[in-house]
């Protein structure tokens, strides 16, 4: 899978969306804003890990160079994906009971 990115000075945190950036000059960051739809068909199973290489290119795609190379393994990205359904459980069952209160009042 290719996909074009671009250098920022900042980030935003991956767990919680639509938060506020946070700075991170002097170093340099690489957003995928659309990471649900470009990593969607991915399938990662027990024992295996994804990998990311990041490859800058000079004007006119000359010159190139691997500046990134990276993996992050299925246990890890397990436990984030529970850890997200954890918390959209309990938003869910906070605004269910908040409805809940209302409709009895």
């Amino acid at each position: 899978m290719l996909l074009q990115v671009y250098a920022s000075p900042s980030r935003r945190k991956m767990d919680t969306k639509g938060e506020g950036e946070e700075m991170t000059y002097p170093h340099i960051c690489f957003m995928v804003d659309n990471f649900d739809e470009v990593f969607c068909d991915i399938v990662v199973r027990d024992g295996e890990m994804v990998c990311v290489e990041l490859v800058a290119r000079g004007r006119g795609c000359a010159a190139q160079a691997v500046i990134f190379l990276g993996s992050i393994r299925y246990d890890i990205l397990t436990r984030v994906y529970d850890s997200r359904v954890d918390l959209v459980l309990a938003l869910l069952t906070t605004v269910c009971d908040k409805n809940v209160h209302q409709h009895e009042n």
